[in-house]
């Protein structure tokens, strides 16, 4: 946006010349909210061949949040947490929405370029009302 393409209105409130009026620059923004636990994995637990998949299991299912698209949560047992020496030595869970429903924006905060932009996500405060079964 800084460079004058986007939301015309937008780039005018900041004093930077339009140069492509693009209404749809910052929106439609998706983000996959996620968390992990880690542990220290023994010797014998370990991957002894790195070439393999890290992967050990990966469980899709629905979180029956209405609007939510079927199968929109995963859990992965992960064998190896990264590629370097301390990942080889971690495994995780890692649970993530992997279908995001909702549609967030960037805008700018301002034409300073270390300036961070305002990012709403629109993630839904608490859990919404289950689908019917």
């Amino acid at each position: 946006m800084r460079s004058g393409i986007g939301p015309g209105a937008e780039l005018q409130k900041h004093g930077i010349g339009v140069v492509a009026a693009r209404a749809g620059v910052g929106a439609n923004l998706m983000e996959h909210p996620s968390t992990a636990v880690s542990t220290y994995l023994p010797p014998p637990s370990r991957l002894t061949d790195l070439g393999e998949h890290h992967d050990h299991a990966i469980l899709r299912y629905s979180s029956r949040i209405a609007d939510a698209p079927e199968g929109d949560m995963h859990i992965a047992m992960i064998a190896r947490s990264g590629w370097h020496s301390v990942g080889q030595r971690i495994g995780t869970l890692f649970i993530w929405v992997n279908k995001a429903y909702s549609r967030g924006s960037v805008t700018l905060r301002s034409t300073d370029p270390f300036a961070e932009p305002l990012v709403d996500f629109r993630l839904p405060l608490g859990l919404a009302r289950p689908r019917a079964a």
